[in-house]
Protein backbone atom coordinates (compact mmCIF):
# COMPACT_ATOMS: atom_id res chain seq x y z
CA UNK A 1 0.00 0.00 0.00
CA UNK A 2 2.74 2.56 0.61
CA UNK A 3 4.67 1.59 -2.57
CA UNK A 4 1.51 2.45 -4.36
CA UNK A 5 1.14 5.72 -2.84
CA UNK A 6 4.76 6.58 -3.41
CA UNK A 7 4.18 5.87 -7.16
CA UNK A 8 1.34 7.83 -7.52
CA UNK A 9 3.62 11.19 -5.53
CA UNK A 10 5.93 10.54 -8.22
CA UNK A 11 3.05 10.23 -11.22
CA UNK A 12 1.60 13.39 -10.37
CA UNK A 13 4.94 15.16 -10.26
CA UNK A 14 6.31 13.17 -13.60
CA UNK A 15 3.88 15.61 -15.67
CA UNK A 16 3.52 19.21 -15.45
CA UNK A 17 0.05 19.49 -17.05
CA UNK A 18 -1.27 16.66 -15.03
CA UNK A 19 0.32 18.25 -11.84
CA UNK A 20 -1.10 21.80 -12.67
CA UNK A 21 -4.55 20.12 -13.08
CA UNK A 22 -4.35 17.76 -9.84
CA UNK A 23 -3.27 21.03 -7.28
CA UNK A 24 -5.96 23.32 -9.34
CA UNK A 25 -8.76 20.81 -8.63
CA UNK A 26 -7.23 20.55 -5.34
CA UNK A 27 -7.42 24.76 -4.98
CA UNK A 28 -11.09 24.78 -6.12
CA UNK A 29 -12.80 21.44 -5.80
CA UNK A 30 -16.11 20.67 -7.60
CA UNK A 31 -16.05 22.23 -10.54
CA UNK A 32 -17.03 20.39 -13.95
CA UNK A 33 -15.09 19.70 -16.99
CA UNK A 34 -16.67 22.65 -18.88
CA UNK A 35 -15.79 24.71 -15.68
CA UNK A 36 -11.95 23.03 -16.01
CA UNK A 37 -11.40 23.51 -19.46
CA UNK A 38 -12.18 26.95 -19.49
CA UNK A 39 -10.08 28.19 -16.13
CA UNK A 40 -7.31 26.23 -16.50
CA UNK A 41 -7.19 26.76 -20.66
CA UNK A 42 -6.67 23.15 -21.03
CA UNK A 43 -7.88 21.18 -24.24
CA UNK A 44 -11.01 19.14 -23.22
CA UNK A 45 -9.21 15.72 -24.64
CA UNK A 46 -6.51 16.32 -22.68
CA UNK A 47 -7.83 17.15 -19.63
CA UNK A 48 -9.89 14.08 -19.77
CA UNK A 49 -7.26 12.08 -20.33
CA UNK A 50 -5.44 13.36 -17.36
CA UNK A 51 -8.64 13.42 -15.33
CA UNK A 52 -8.45 9.55 -15.28
CA UNK A 53 -5.30 8.91 -15.03
CA UNK A 54 -5.57 11.21 -11.56
CA UNK A 55 -9.06 8.88 -11.08
CA UNK A 56 -7.07 5.58 -11.19
CA UNK A 57 -4.32 7.04 -9.08
CA UNK A 58 -6.85 7.47 -6.41
CA UNK A 59 -6.02 11.42 -6.27
CA UNK A 60 -8.87 12.80 -7.52
CA UNK A 61 -13.03 11.68 -7.79
CA UNK A 62 -16.25 12.42 -9.41
CA UNK A 63 -19.21 12.94 -7.92
CA UNK A 64 -22.40 13.25 -10.25
CA UNK A 65 -25.22 15.84 -9.89
CA UNK A 66 -27.47 15.87 -12.26
CA UNK A 67 -25.94 15.85 -15.99
CA UNK A 68 -22.44 16.91 -14.77
CA UNK A 69 -19.52 15.33 -12.73
CA UNK A 70 -18.17 17.41 -10.27
CA UNK A 71 -14.48 16.72 -9.65
CA UNK A 72 -12.59 16.87 -5.93
CA UNK A 73 -9.74 15.91 -4.05
CA UNK A 74 -9.99 12.61 -2.49
CA UNK A 75 -8.01 13.91 0.70
CA UNK A 76 -9.33 17.04 1.07
CA UNK A 77 -13.43 17.43 0.97
CA UNK A 78 -15.78 15.81 3.63
CA UNK A 79 -19.11 15.24 2.21
CA UNK A 80 -20.94 18.20 4.12
CA UNK A 81 -18.36 20.57 2.11
CA UNK A 82 -18.76 18.66 -0.88
CA UNK A 83 -22.39 19.08 -0.60
CA UNK A 84 -22.17 22.80 0.29
CA UNK A 85 -20.25 23.96 -3.14
CA UNK A 86 -22.87 21.60 -5.22
CA UNK A 87 -24.70 23.85 -4.27
CA UNK A 88 -22.84 27.02 -4.22
CA UNK A 89 -21.23 26.25 -7.82
CA UNK A 90 -25.01 26.74 -9.23
CA UNK A 91 -25.98 30.39 -10.02
CA UNK A 92 -29.73 30.27 -8.88
CA UNK A 93 -29.04 28.66 -5.58
CA UNK A 94 -25.49 30.87 -4.47
CA UNK A 95 -28.10 33.61 -5.09
CA UNK A 96 -30.41 32.45 -3.13
CA UNK A 97 -27.96 31.96 -0.29
CA UNK A 98 -26.95 35.27 -0.26
CA UNK A 99 -30.06 35.87 0.21
CA UNK A 100 -30.50 34.11 3.19
CA UNK A 101 -27.67 35.86 4.61
CA UNK A 102 -29.05 39.05 4.67
CA UNK A 103 -33.22 37.69 4.78
CA UNK A 104 -33.54 35.79 7.81
CA UNK A 105 -37.40 34.93 6.79
CA UNK A 106 -38.46 34.28 3.15
CA UNK A 107 -41.12 33.02 0.78
CA UNK A 108 -40.47 32.01 -2.61
CA UNK A 109 -42.82 35.24 -4.22
CA UNK A 110 -40.57 37.75 -2.09
CA UNK A 111 -37.27 35.72 -3.36
CA UNK A 112 -38.49 35.75 -7.35
CA UNK A 113 -39.38 38.93 -6.89
CA UNK A 114 -36.08 40.26 -5.40
CA UNK A 115 -33.63 38.42 -7.56
CA UNK A 116 -36.17 38.39 -10.91
CA UNK A 117 -36.43 34.21 -10.76
CA UNK A 118 -39.28 33.00 -11.60
CA UNK A 119 -41.23 31.38 -9.04
CA UNK A 120 -41.41 27.80 -10.17
CA UNK A 121 -37.81 27.78 -10.39
CA UNK A 122 -37.30 29.64 -6.84
CA UNK A 123 -39.82 26.94 -5.22
CA UNK A 124 -37.52 24.10 -7.13
CA UNK A 125 -34.16 25.07 -5.73
CA UNK A 126 -35.95 26.19 -1.95
CA UNK A 127 -37.17 22.32 -2.20
CA UNK A 128 -33.04 21.35 -2.87
CA UNK A 129 -32.07 23.74 0.21
CA UNK A 130 -34.73 21.94 2.47
CA UNK A 131 -33.72 18.73 1.50
CA UNK A 132 -30.11 19.74 1.83
CA UNK A 133 -31.21 20.97 5.57
CA UNK A 134 -30.26 24.75 4.86
CA UNK A 135 -33.94 25.54 5.24
CA UNK A 136 -37.45 24.86 6.99
CA UNK A 137 -41.32 25.84 6.73
CA UNK A 138 -41.49 28.43 9.13
CA UNK A 139 -43.94 27.95 11.62
CA UNK A 140 -47.18 30.45 11.28
CA UNK A 141 -49.63 30.20 14.57
CA UNK A 142 -52.27 33.39 15.15
CA UNK A 143 -50.64 36.09 12.81
CA UNK A 144 -47.41 35.32 14.40
CA UNK A 145 -44.46 33.84 11.90
CA UNK A 146 -41.51 32.33 13.68
CA UNK A 147 -37.92 33.03 12.33
CA UNK A 148 -35.72 31.46 14.92
CA UNK A 149 -36.25 27.56 15.69
CA UNK A 150 -36.70 26.86 19.46
CA UNK A 151 -37.48 30.69 20.04
CA UNK A 152 -40.51 32.95 20.87
CA UNK A 153 -39.03 36.11 19.10
CA UNK A 154 -41.85 36.72 15.87
CA UNK A 155 -43.19 38.76 13.74
CA UNK A 156 -46.62 40.32 13.26
CA UNK A 157 -48.22 39.45 9.61
CA UNK A 158 -50.93 39.33 7.77
CA UNK A 159 -53.01 36.06 7.44
CA UNK A 160 -51.20 33.70 4.96
CA UNK A 161 -52.98 31.71 3.49
CA UNK A 162 -50.91 29.10 0.82
CA UNK A 163 -47.74 30.41 0.69
CA UNK A 164 -45.04 28.96 2.33
CA UNK A 165 -42.26 30.68 4.62
CA UNK A 166 -39.11 29.40 5.16
CA UNK A 167 -36.15 29.80 7.77
CA UNK A 168 -32.86 29.25 8.06
CA UNK A 169 -32.41 25.48 10.64
CA UNK A 170 -28.71 25.61 11.33
CA UNK A 171 -26.25 29.09 12.19
CA UNK A 172 -24.00 27.03 11.97
CA UNK A 173 -24.73 25.37 8.84
CA UNK A 174 -24.66 28.86 7.18
CA UNK A 175 -21.38 29.85 9.07
CA UNK A 176 -20.31 27.28 7.04
CA UNK A 177 -21.30 27.73 4.00
CA UNK A 178 -20.39 31.41 4.40
CA UNK A 179 -16.43 30.51 4.94
CA UNK A 180 -16.55 27.92 2.32
CA UNK A 181 -18.41 30.53 -0.41
CA UNK A 182 -15.37 32.88 0.24
CA UNK A 183 -12.62 30.64 0.39
CA UNK A 184 -13.49 29.34 -3.23
CA UNK A 185 -15.15 32.71 -4.42
CA UNK A 186 -12.96 32.84 -7.34
CA UNK A 187 -14.22 30.01 -8.85
CA UNK A 188 -17.58 30.87 -7.90
CA UNK A 189 -20.42 32.23 -10.22
CA UNK A 190 -21.16 36.43 -9.27
CA UNK A 191 -17.73 36.55 -7.43
CA UNK A 192 -18.24 40.41 -7.67
CA UNK A 193 -21.46 40.22 -5.57
CA UNK A 194 -20.24 37.84 -3.29
CA UNK A 195 -17.30 40.29 -2.72
CA UNK A 196 -20.08 42.94 -1.61
CA UNK A 197 -21.38 40.79 0.95
CA UNK A 198 -18.40 40.29 2.09
CA UNK A 199 -17.35 43.47 2.90
CA UNK A 200 -21.10 44.44 4.14
CA UNK A 201 -20.96 41.65 6.14
CA UNK A 202 -17.03 42.74 7.68
CA UNK A 203 -18.49 45.91 8.21
CA UNK A 204 -21.52 45.17 10.40
CA UNK A 205 -19.01 42.77 12.60
CA UNK A 206 -16.92 45.16 12.92
CA UNK A 207 -19.67 47.99 13.60
CA UNK A 208 -21.42 45.54 16.12
CA UNK A 209 -18.22 44.71 17.70
CA UNK A 210 -17.35 48.33 18.93
CA UNK A 211 -21.19 48.99 19.55
CA UNK A 212 -20.78 46.36 22.27
CA UNK A 213 -17.87 48.57 23.81
CA UNK A 214 -19.17 51.38 23.95
CA UNK A 215 -22.59 50.64 25.50
CA UNK A 216 -24.80 48.60 27.60
CA UNK A 217 -26.27 46.05 25.06
CA UNK A 218 -24.04 43.39 26.69
CA UNK A 219 -25.89 43.47 29.76
CA UNK A 220 -28.92 42.57 27.24
CA UNK A 221 -30.70 39.31 26.29
CA UNK A 222 -32.69 37.37 23.97
CA UNK A 223 -35.24 39.38 22.38
CA UNK A 224 -34.05 42.84 23.31
CA UNK A 225 -30.27 41.65 22.09
CA UNK A 226 -32.04 41.11 18.74
CA UNK A 227 -33.58 44.20 18.12
CA UNK A 228 -30.49 46.12 19.40
CA UNK A 229 -28.27 44.08 16.87
CA UNK A 230 -31.24 44.92 14.41
CA UNK A 231 -31.37 48.76 14.93
CA UNK A 232 -27.52 48.33 14.41
CA UNK A 233 -28.17 46.80 10.96
CA UNK A 234 -30.79 49.42 9.98
CA UNK A 235 -28.49 51.86 11.11
CA UNK A 236 -25.55 51.19 8.58
CA UNK A 237 -28.54 49.85 5.40
CA UNK A 238 -31.03 52.66 6.25
CA UNK A 239 -34.30 52.65 4.00
CA UNK A 240 -35.03 51.41 1.21
CA UNK A 241 -31.95 49.42 1.77
CA UNK A 242 -32.26 47.70 4.94
CA UNK A 243 -31.47 44.21 4.67
CA UNK A 244 -33.61 42.87 7.65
Amino acid sequence: MGRKKMISNKDVLRFETRKKIYHFIKNNPGLHLRELVRLTKIPKTTLKYHLMQLQKLDLINKKNDSKKCLFYPTDKLGSQEKKILMLLRKKIPCRIYLHLLTDIIVSASEISRDLEITPSTVIYHLKKMVEMGFLEEAPYKNGKLYPFPGENYHYDRKPVTSEKFYRRTNQDLLVETYRIMIKYKDTLPDKELIEIYEKQWDEIQKYHKESGKSNTDNNLHGNDRLDVFLNIIKEIFPPPYQIF
